[in-house]
């Protein structure tokens, strides 16, 4: 008897740790979903300036899954994974790069998702520490970047 009960009381136990773990694993794949397509960067702010319109390259980030690719004027810039937590608040993004200047580095920040509008701020490839607030003041090199859905027919 007592060792069914410590079998009952062990997966109870695993049971409500993993929870959380599955909950966390379907708000990613919902937000990868929403996250699928091509974006167009429509602002970027560094260092307090906020760049838009023609100062900006004609650069996109298209997802699939939680594969990304960054292009400017067609061509390939950077390619590598997404990893979210959609739970955090704010909502983080580990950009893992395969390929490009930064190959092999990992960009930690922050996200959020508004319709067809992705906002991300982040610092440069490698620097450890993850930002906690939209913003590219305070000298600690993060940017900020506005980026807009390309709707089917604005891609063709």
């Amino acid at each position: 008897m007592k060792r069914y009960l410590v079998i009952v009381i062990a997966a109870m136990t695993l049971g409500t740790t993993a929870l959380p773990a599955l909950a966390q694993d379907e708000a990613t794949k919902k937000e990868l979903a929403a996250l699928a397509g091509t974006w167009r960067v429509t602002a970027i702010e560094a260092n307090g300036q906020r760049r838009t319109g023609t100062a900006l390259p004609n650069m996109v980030v298209k997802v699939e899954g939680d594969r990304y690719r960054q292009e400017a004027a067609g061509q390939l810039i950077e390619s590598g994974t997404l990893k979210l937590d959609p739970t955090a608040k704010p909502k983080t993004i580990d950009m893992t790069v395969q390929s490009g200047m930064a190959k092999g580095k990992v960009q930690r920040g922050i996200y959020r998702l508004e319709g067809d509008t992705w906002i991300v701020c982040a610092p440069e490839a490698g620097v450890k520490e993850r930002p906690t607030e939209f913003t590219s003041k305070g000298g600690k090199g993060w940017m900020v970047f506005e980026l807009k859905r390309v709707k089917e027919k604005d891609s063709k």
